[in-house]
């Protein structure tokens, strides 16, 4: 349950933290790796093989952390690279697709 774990093992990498380290959540010197941003985009080796796949371009610059970098994986070249590059990484890490939602048709009773 979310509610009952502490909030720095909610938001530990589950794929590089040891599933053991939950009991260790509570200790004051608990410092699990975070699933944040860079994290997630850059290092997390649950991604790696996505990352390999990347175009040179894109993954320098995204590599590079640099803020300028960044900004150019929204320019017209890069945006859509970058864009199938995120969209991969959430279906990775959200594998569950949500039902469809319903037709319009459907929802209007005769």
């Amino acid at each position: 349950d979310t509610d009952t774990q502490p909030k720095a093992w909610r938001k530990a990498c589950k794929t590089c933290s040891d599933p053991f380290a939950e009991g260790l959540a509570n200790l004051p010197f608990f410092d699990p790796i975070i699933e944040d941003e860079q994290h997630f985009l850059v290092s997390c080796p649950h991604f790696h093989i996505p990352r390999l796949a990347l175009e040179e371009h894109v993954k320098s610059a995204l590599l590079s952390w640099e803020p300028a970098r960044l900004k150019e994986l929204f320019d017209k070249d890069l945006m859509v690279p970058f864009s199938r590059y995120v969209h991969g990484l959430m279906k990775i890490r959200f594998p569950e697709d949500p039902p469809p939602a319903p037709l319009l048709s459907q929802l209007i009773t005769k």
